[in-house]
């Protein structure tokens, strides 16, 4: 019996995360559409799996070890009881992630198993995190892991994205200005780290890295920030409900949007309308919804 604790469900367009237990179990002949990595997230457990080309093999799962099982490849598993961290990712995900202008060959992510792979483990713990508390940074905070872990899969068989093996080059001033002021443009919308990318026709890794070079954070961290400012403008400048101002800032509930707020600034949205208003605001109009 397979319990899931945990689904990240449509917070990502091009994976996804479980998390659960299972007693011992028996999965027979088949193979996955999208690739699979596994991460043991409970105590050591023991696995026989077959692929083709070998045999019965089994092997000991320490907490953190990894399996990948690529899309397509058919395999027998016989598992023990277990907890994992399940990511799937769509194959066209690491298209994105390296380039458009890959070889094929150069996209595939090869069969690993019972491996110790910290970064690995340590990603799959950062997007289980972020669909536990329901991605309250955005989107933008997962397709970075997400990035991020295909980009490692890819390293680690040497098959690295282009451009990572030398060093990371600041976006020019005019793409700069192009992307921030797409971003700016689009805060009230569900920004997609692919659009961002395509818009500089980059591929997302290399995007990544760029963007943080040349401006000291993450796009997510940036857009984040953004989105915070805008927010400070419309709690004093307006009477705009705060949970009107979560919407038009591009967060999915005023829950989120009160907890980065005050993340970012120490105190609430209600408090900073407060200290802030230029309106002749009532006190109940200054708290808004009392956020």
């Amino acid at each position: 019996m397979e319990v899931v604790s945990l689904f990240s469900g449509q917070l990502w367009n091009d994976f996804r995360l479980n998390r659960g237990h299972s007693g011992p179990v028996v999965r027979p002949e088949g193979y996955y559409t999208r690739h699979v990595v596994v991460v043991n997230a409970g105590g050591p457990t023991a696995v026989e799996i077959w692929s083709p080309g070998m045999r019965y093999t089994g092997h000991r799962l320490s907490p953190g070890n990894v399996i990948v099982y690529p899309a397509g490849m058919p395999y027998v598993a016989r598992w023990s009881a277990s907890k994992s961290t399940v990511v799937d990712i769509a194959p066209e995900f690491v298209r994105s992630v390296a380039g458009r202008d890959v070889a094929t060959k150069d996209l595939e992510i090869h069969p690993a198993f019972a491996i110790k792979d910290d970064v690995v483990a340590n990603l799959a713990a950062l997007l289980g995190a972020d669909a536990l508390a329901g991605a309250p940074n955005g989107s933008l905070y997962g397709e970075g892991l997400g990035t991020a872990l295909v980009a490692r899969l890819l390293h680690r068989q040497g098959g690295a994205p282009p451009g990572s093996g030398v060093t990371v080059r600041a976006l020019s001033p005019g793409d700069l200005r192009r992307v921030t002021a797409y971003i700016d443009e689009q805060l009230e919308t569900p920004l997609s780290l692919q659009r961002l990318a395509d818009l500089l026709g980059m591929n997302l890794y290399r995007f990544v890295r760029a963007f943080k070079e040349s401006t000291g954070v993450p796009p997510y961290r940036y857009v984040l920030e953004r989105r915070i400012e805008l927010s400070k403008s419309l709690l004093a400048d307006s009477n705009c409900p705060i949970t009107e101002v979560a919407l038009r800032t591009g967060f999915a509930s005023q829950s989120h949007f009160a907890t980065a707020f005050r993340r970012l600034t120490s105190v609430t949205p209600g408090r900073y309308r407060r200290d802030h208003c230029h309106l002749a605001c009532s006190p109940r109009e200054a708290a808004g919804s009392g956020a």
